[in-house]
């Protein structure tokens, strides 16, 4: 292996340990490194400062880290937008995901998700209805987020209750809980139980029954 391979492997190598450690000081230094061109550059390497950054909640950095990508890919974009939701700023993150050429199905979960943890409503469904039409492979995870968005509107889980039956999506169990849930939650413990059928004879019984329960008094 010659120098130049091993500088390269040792570096990504440090960069990968300052984020599974939130070493900011470490990550940072080697970020400066890397603007001086210490390694050659490449996507791969900046969306790993992107993801450093977010991770050690240092939101201004990781912005300036995106910023400098030159060639940023759907990774980078999702990283970011991921940052900006934990960070309550979800109308930067929607306006992101506007300038993404081609959103994956990781996206659109992100920014579901960030809306119905708000609780709004209206924008996680027109996104939902967004990855439906456009052919995305949606899974338990898209369904799952759009149910909690619809978390006081009955009607809207009993829709995406049928969805989940007709889709397939129903096998999630991420799916089923999420109904089990909000059933319960509004006080329909008969579609509750029915939901959590499925969910209560696999590997999630305690936490599909304990929600029955609960509701139940």
């Amino acid at each position: 292996m010659n120098q130049i391979s091993w500088t390269n492997h040792s570096f990504r190598t440090l960069l990968k340990s300052s984020i599974a450690h939130k070493d900011l000081f470490t990550g940072k230094a080697l970020h400066a490194l890397y603007l001086k061109s210490a390694v050659h550059p490449s996507t791969y390497l900046s969306n790993h400062f992107i993801l450093l950054y977010s991770k050690c909640r240092r939101l201004s950095l990781a912005c300036a880290a995106f910023n400098l990508t030159a060639y940023p890919n759907v990774f980078s974009f999702n990283t970011l937008i991921a940052a900006l939701a934990k960070e309550a700023r979800v109308s930067d993150a929607h306006a992101l995901f506007d300038r993404i050429p081609e959103p994956d199905i990781v996206s659109y979960n992100t920014l579901i998700f960030a809306y119905a943890d708000r609780g709004d409503t209206a924008p996680a469904l027109s996104l939902f209805d967004e990855a439906r039409r456009s052919n995305l492979a949606l899974d338990g995870f898209t369904l799952s987020a759009a149910i909690t968005a619809c978390s006081r509107s009955i009607g809207l889980i009993r829709l995406l209750h049928c969805f989940a039956v007709s889709s397939g999506l129903g096998a999630y169990t991420s799916v089923n809980n999420s109904l089990l849930t909000y059933y319960s939650k509004n006080g329909f413990l008969p579609e509750a139980k029915q939901a959590g059928g499925s969910s209560m004879l696999s590997s999630s019984r305690m936490v599909t029954t304990g929600t029955v329960m609960s509701a139940a008094g």
